[in-house]
């Protein structure tokens, strides 16, 4: 059994006069996940991301309104949060925030205006905002695809990748510091009509594999980068002949159409799991194979209801089940590959973000 005991961060959509994060411990031996803190006043911090800068912990978030939104930058202490910056525009939707590899900039996806906005990183921590760029264009779906929905950006190896639901397509950019913007290239993916990618990983000694998740078709794409770009190596369906389950469907009916949350892959790129909402409430899990394609393994349910993310914390998986607002843990025993429910749980107003407190 793991011992190590690991601090958690939560992000959720918790009202101003609510705890919108919360810090937690997760302590596996004692079969326990505890509150030890939280920060109020922002509305809506749905999605999270730390940097360690020297001894301090500067945490990244946005806040959520009908009018627009915020990007913050909060300096972590013990005696609780101190706003370092604040970046108010038109952001309707803010949905993702990252920090890049190099840790000198941050960058947020916007789902509802379909745009990308980067900021500097600067000495104490606060950001200084650099560019935007704008998606424009609709998919195949009139219903969830009439505008751009830019739903995820993250960089690697000096380029970024943006993954636009509503335009079927995961953008890559080229990433100009010098002159502060991004750059387009010819290397974006496109998929298949309709199908909305959502979320994305990296992985491979060579940062020569990308695992996609769409939301809308529930499938998991898997590609191979050469000297051409990226090459579709293999397409899993995230539920493959899935049967209505009781366990696998509370409250929500097998007939509605289950979508694609969350992607995360373990620390030794082994395993593959993605969070399943709506439908099915549930996590699958694949093994990935030495070529980097991916075999099914199993689909267990959360405990709760819309499993918007997870993190992966040794053999653990804690869940962030916003309509239920409870935070479950499941565990993945490498033996038998399969995921179990446990026992432990905490409360939490909407949790939608986990993330390692560093």
């Amino acid at each position: 059994m793991e011992k190590r005991k690991r601090e958690i961060v939560l992000g959720g959509y918790g009202k101003q006069n609510e705890q919108g994060i919360c810090f937690a411990e997760f302590a596996p031996e004692q079969g326990s996940l505890r509150k030890i803190s939280g920060i109020g006043g922002l509305s809506a911090p749905t999605y999270l991301a730390i940097l360690k800068k020297g001894g301090d912990r500067i945490l990244y978030t946005f806040e959520r309104s009908g009018q627009g939104g915020a990007v913050v930058a909060l300096l972590l202490s013990e005696k609780g949060a101190q706003e370092l910056s604040r970046f108010t525009a038109d952001w309707i939707g803010p949905c993702h925030i990252s920090v890049s590899e190099k840790e000198d900039l941050v960058y947020c996806a916007s789902y509802g205006k379909g745009n990308i906005a980067v900021f500097r990183i600067l000495e104490d921590g606060g950001l200084r905002y650099l560019c935007k760029i704008q998606h424009v264009g609709h998919g195949a779906r009139p219903d969830r695809q009439s505008v751009p929905h830019c739903h995820f950006a993250g960089d690697r190896d000096g380029e970024l990748f943006v993954a636009d639901l509503g335009l079927d397509k995961v953008f890559i950019y080229g990433i100009d510091r010098e002159n502060e913007t991004l750059v387009p290239t010819d290397r974006d993916i496109d998929f298949p009509a309709g199908s909305g990618p959502r979320h994305l990983v990296m992985a491979g000694e060579k940062r020569d594999r990308l695992y996609v998740l769409t939301e809308m078709s529930s499938e998991v794409f898997a590609y191979r980068k050469t000297e051409a770009g990226w090459e579709l190596l293999d397409r899993a369906d995230a539920l493959p002949g899935m049967e209505p389950s009781e366990e696998l469907c509370v409250p929500a009916s097998a007939d509605v159409l289950s979508v694609g949350s969350a992607i995360k892959m373990s620390a030794d790129e082994k395993y593959l799991f993605v969070s399943l909402r709506l439908g099915y409430q549930a996590i699958t899990a694949f093994r990935v194979e030495e070529d980097g394609r991916l075999t099914y393994l199993c689909t267990m349910g959360t405990g709760g209801i819309t499993p918007r993310d997870f993190g992966v914390f040794g053999n653990h998986l804690i869940v962030a089940n916003k309509d239920s607002d409870m935070v479950t843990v499941m565990h993945f025993d490498r033996q038998t590959e399969t995921l179990s429910l446990t026992d432990i749980k905490m409360e939490m107003v909407q949790p939608t973000c986990v993330v390692a407190a560093r």
